[in-house]
C-alpha cells in the first residue's frame, strides 16, 4: 500500500487561453531607465517601460493578464515581495497577516501543511480524493496537495490573494478561492542580488541569498536559495523535546530567454524540512464522551490541569515522538510567444513531486497506555506526483480583449495513516489509498468594451472534467491474536482493498457587469458558478461505505467598488488613496464536508467525506492605504457569515446530528488589521529610517463543525507586529532590521481538535509567544 506503483501517466493535452507574465507592486517604481551602461557593456538593453505602472497603480494578473488593480472587477490583495520581507512574513502561514479575509493555521500534520480558510471555505482533509477550496497557484501551477506548502517565501516577485470562486480562469476546484505566488524571475537586464542573514530568540538561525547573471542580452540565470532553524516554542515537560520548530531548506534556479517576441522562463525548486511536528496539548476533558475509559479519566484531568498551568507545555510518548518530514521537487517551464501586436501565445508546463513521510502526531496528548482507550498516535504518509499542462492564446483589440484554452493535470500517488494504540505501540488500523486523478477543461473568457464610455462587460466559462481511480484499504488490527480484519467487518473479494471510481462533469462561469465613471474608479457587479470535483473515499470498512461524493457547486453575487487615486500635494507630501471594497452572497449545494464516528471494539475512528446539503456564506470584505508623503496608513476588515441550510452529520452507525442552522467551524466571523508605517529619508541617496506597527484582530472561531459537549469555539485574539528598518545604510547596500511578532504577548489557540461528544478529549493548537528576529542584509 505504501510503496506508490507506476502507472501509464495520461496524455497531456494543448490548449489556448490569455496570459501575461505576473508583475509586481515592486516593479511599479522600477519602470524608470536604467543607468548608462559601462564601457565593457556599451550595447546593454535597456529594459522596456511598463507603462501600467507609470502613475504608480497596484498591477495584478486576477484575470490572466497583467492590469491595474482598479481596472479588476475581481476581490484581489496583493503583497509585493519587499512588503513580505520588511515585515518578517517569511511563510505561508503568514500570509493571514496581509490580506483582508484570509485566515491561515497549521494543521495536525505538522508546520508545512498549513490550512487555509478564505470566505468560508477551508481544508477539511489533507487526503488525495479531495481538492482544496483554495488552491495555491505557483508560477502559474496548481498546487493540489497541501502537504509542504509552508515553505520558505524566499525571494518572492508578489502574492496575490484572489477572493470567491475562481473556477473560469484558475480552474481547478477553485470555489473559495486561489492564492497566486510568483517567484523573482531570471532578469536579463541587470546582474545583482542580495544576502540576508537573520538572528532572533527560539535560536533562529536563517540566511537567504539570491543572485541573477547576465550571460547576455537574451539570456539570464537567476540562482536563490534558504535555510533557516529555529527551536520550538512548545515545550515537554517530561522530556527534552520541543514542538513547533522550523528546520528547512530550500533552492530554485530559474532560467530566462528572451528573443524578440519570444519568452521562455524554466523553474525549478526543491523542499526539504524536517521537524518535531505541531504541538496541541489536552486543553479539556468530557467524562461524558461516547467512547471514555473511566482509567483515563483522572490521567486526562491531571493533564488538562498540567496545561492550563504551563500555557506552552505537553506531555509527549519517548516511545512515539511526535515529527514531520517533508520533500518536495517541481519544474516550471513557461513560453510565451507574441505572434503579432494583438496576438500572444503560451505553454506552461509543469511536473511536481511531494513526499511526507512520515508525519507522527499524538492525537490525545497523554501518556495513557490502557489497552481499549482514547489514546491513539497517528503515522501519516503521502506519496505523489502531478503533470500539467496549459496553453493559452490571448487576442486584444480597441474595443474586446479575449483568450481561450485547454487545461490537463495527471496527479498519481498514495495517501494514507496508521493509528498506534498507546497500549502496545502495536497498529490498531490503517487506512489509505492509491490513486489517479485525472483533470481536463477548456475555457473562453472575454471582455467587450462598449460605445458608453467607462461601460464594459467581462465574461467566460470552462467546462471540466474529473476522474479519480483508486484502491482504498482499512485494515483493522488485533495485536493480542497478530490477525486482521478488514475495518468492522470483513467483506466478500479481495481482502482490505476496495476499487473506487468517480467521474464528474461540470461547467464553471462567470460574468461581470463593469463600470468607470473616472479613470481612477470602477464599479462591478459579477455573478459566477463554481465547482469543486466530487471523488472517492480513502476510509472505509465495507464495499457499501465505499460511496463517491458528489461534486460541490456554488452560485454567487459580488458587487464592488474599487479606487486608486492621487490626491495631489499637500504639506506633507503626495497624497495617494487606495480603497476597495466587495460584498457577496453565495448559496452552496452538496457542499463537502468530511464527517467522523467511532465504531467497534476496540474502537477505531472512521471518517470520510459526504455532502451537506447545502449552505449560504455572505459578508463584506474591504481594504485600503492612504499614503501622505512618507507615512502611510493602511487597514482591512472582513465580515464572515457562514452557516448550514440543511446538514445531517453521523456521529455513530447508529447516531445523528442535525446540523441545520449551524455557522461553520474554523471560520472567524470577523477579521480587521490596521498597520502605520513611515518612511524618514537620510543623508544619503535612497538611505532611508523606515519604522512600522500593524495590529490584528481576529473574533472567535467554533471548534467543529457538529455540536460538541464542551469547549465550543476558540476566544478571538488581538495582535501587534512591530518592524525598525535602516536601508542602504550611508548610501551602501547594506540594510539592517529588526522585527518582532505578538508584541504584547498575547497566548491564544489558532485550531483545534474538539473530540468531546466521542473520546472526550479537546487538543488546542497555541500560536506562538513574542518573537523577534535581527537582519542584516546585503544588495549587490
Amino acid at each position: 500500500m505504501r510503496k506508490y506503483q507506476c502507472g501509464r501517466v495520461a496524455a497531456l493535452t494543448l490548449a489556448l487561453s490569455i496570459g501575461v507574465s505576473i508583475s509586481t507592486m515592486a516593479h511599479a517604481s522600477e519602470a524608470a531607465d536604467r543607468s548608462e551602461a559601462s564601457d565593457a557593456q556599451p550595447e546593454a538593453p535597456q529594459r522596456p517601460e511598463t507603462t501600467a505602472n507609470d502613475d504608480g497603480a497596484i498591477v495584478v494578473t486576477a484575470r490572466r493578464r497583467e492590469e491595474r488593480l482598479v481596472d479588476t472587477p475581481v476581490s484581489v490583495s496583493v503583497t509585493s515581495g519587499e512588503t513580505l520581507q520588511a515585515r518578517g512574513l517569511d511563510t505561508v502561514a503568514s500570509l493571514g497577516k496581509a490580506a483582508a479575509g484570509v485566515h491561515i493555521v497549521n494543521s495536525p500534520r505538522g508546520s508545512s501543511t498549513p490550512f487555509v480558510v478564505i470566505r468560508g471555505q477551508r481544508m477539511i482533509d489533507t487526503t488525495m480524493v479531495y481538492d482544496p477550496p483554495v488552491i495555491f497557484y505557483v508560477n502559474e501551477v496548481p498546487w493540489m496537495r497541501v502537504n509542504g506548502l509552508n515553505q520558505g517565501l524566499y525571494d518572492i516577485s508578489n502574492v496575490q490573494v484572489l477572493r470567491g470562486p475562481q473556477g473560469t480562469l484558475f480552474g481547478k476546484s477553485t470555489t473559495g478561492g486561489a492564492v497566486l505566488v510568483t517567484t523573482a524571475p531570471a532578469d536579463t537586464y541587470e546582474t545583482g542580488g542580495h544576502v540576508r542573514a537573520s538572528l532572533g530568540n527560539y535560536d533562529l538561525r536563517r540566511l537567504e541569498a539570491a543572485a541573477n547573471f547576465v550571460l547576455n542580452q537574451n539570456l539570464a540565470v537567476r540562482f536563490a536559495g534558504v535555510v533557516a532553524k529555529r527551536d520550538g516554542y512548545i515545550h515537554a515537560r517530561n522530556i527534552d523535546y520541543d514542538l513547533n520548530n522550523e528546520n528547512y531548506n530550500g533552492q530554485r534556479i530559474s532560467v530566462r530567454y528572451e528573443n524578440g517576441g519570444l519568452k521562455n522562463d524554466l523553474i525549478a525548486s526543491r523542499f526539504w524540512s524536517k521537524t518535531h511536528g505541531t504541538g496541541a496539548p489536552l486543553v479539556a476533558f468530557d467524562t461524558g464522551g461516547a467512547y471514555v475509559s473511566p482509567s483515563f479519566v483522572p490521567i486526562a484531568q491531571a493533564e488538562v490541569a498540567a496545561n492550563k498551568a504551563d500555557f506552552y507545555g505537553i506531555t509527549v510518548d519517548p516511545d512515539f515522538l511526535p515529527f514531520e518530514s517533508t520533500k518536495s521537487f517541481d519544474v516550471t517551464n513557461i513560453t510565451t510567444y507574441e505572434i503579432s501586436d494583438s496576438i500572444t501565445v503560451k505553454n506552461v508546463f509543469a511536473y511536481r513531486k511531494i513526499k511526507t513521510d512520515p508525519v507522527r502526531y499524538d492525537l490525545e496528548g497523554t501518556l495513557y497506555l490502557a489497552p481499549y482507550s482514547a489514546a491513539y498516535n497517528v503515522t501519516a504518509y503521502t506519496d505523489a506526483h502531478q503533470i500539467s499542462d496549459e496553453f493559452q492564446v490571448q487576442g486584444t483589440s480597441d474595443n474586446f480583449d479575449w483568450m481561450a484554452g485547454l487545461f490537463i493535470l495527471s496527479e498519481k500517488g498514495s495517501d494514507g495513516a496508521f493509528l498506534v494504540n498507546g497500549a502496545s505501540a502495536n497498529i490498531s488500523s490503517q487506512s489509505g489509498i492509491e490513486t489517479h486523478n485525472l483533470s481536463y477543461s477548456a475555457l473562453l473568457s472575454g471582455t467587450y468594451r462598449f460605445g458608453i464610455e467607462g461601460l464594459s462587460i467581462s465574461a467566460g466559462v470552462r467546462l471540466t472534467r474529473d476522474r479519480r481511480t483508486g484502491d482504498a484499504v482499512q485494515i483493522k488490527y488485533d495485536s493480542a491474536t497478530d490477525t486482521s480484519t478488514c475495518g468492522i467487518s470483513t467483506p466478500s473479494g479481495p481482502a482490505c482493498t476496495y476499487p473506487e471510481r468517480s467521474v464528474n462533469t461540470e461547467p464553471s462561469w462567470s460574468v461581470s457587469l463593469n463600470y468607470k465613471p473616472v479613470e481612477d474608479m470602477l464599479l462591478y457587479v459579477a455573478h459566477r458558478h463554481g465547482y469543486r470535483s466530487g471523488g472517492i473515499q480513502n476510509r472505509i470498512t465495507s464495499s457499501v461505505a465505499a460511496i463517491p461524493f458528489q461534486p460541490e457547486t456554488l452560485n454567487d453575487v459580488e458587487v464592488g467598488a474599487k479606487v486608486s487615486t492621487s490626491l495631489g500635494e499637500t504639506a506633507l507630501g503626495t497624497t495617494r488613496l487606495t480603497l476597495n471594497i466587495d460584498a457577496y452572497r453565495g448559496v452552496y449545494k452538496d457542499l463537502q464536508r468530511s464527517v467522523s464516528y467511532i465504531a467497534g471494539t476496540p474502537p477505531i475512528i472512521l471518517t470520510g467525506i459526504a455532502n451537506a446539503a447545502g449552505a449560504v456564506i455572505q459578508g463584506i470584505e474591504a481594504e485600503g492605504s492612504l499614503r501622505v508623503g512618507n507615512l502611510t496608513i493602511g487597514g482591512n476588515f472582513a465580515y464572515t457569515d457562514a452557516h448550514y441550510k440543511t446538514y445531517v452529520q453521523s456521529i455513530t452507525p447508529t447516531q445523528t446530528a442535525d446540523l441545520s442552522d449551524l455557522p461553520f467551524g474554523y471560520v472567524p466571523e470577523w477579521t480587521a488589521q490596521a498597520s502605520l508605517d513611515y518612511s524618514l529619508p537620510l543623508s544619503h541617496p535612497g538611505e532611508t529610517l523606515d519604522a512600522g506597527i500593524s495590529y490584528q484582530y481576529v473574533s472567535k472561531t467554533f471548534t467543529s463543525e457538529a455540536r460538541v459537549r464542551s469547549s465550543a469555539f476558540l476566544p478571538g485574539y488581538n495582535t501587534v507586529d512591530a518592524r525598525l528598518a535602516w536601508n542602504k545604510v550611508a548610501g551602501t547596500g547594506i540594510d539592517l532590521s529588526f522585527v518582532v511578532s505578538n508584541l504584547t504577548k498575547e497566548k491564544y489557540y489558532l485550531y483545534s481538535n474538539n473530540n468531546s461528544g466521542t473520546l472526550g478529549i479537546v487538543n488546542d493548537f497555541p500560536a506562538a509567544p513574542r518573537r523577534f528576529q535581527f537582519t542584516l542584509g546585503y544588495n549587490f
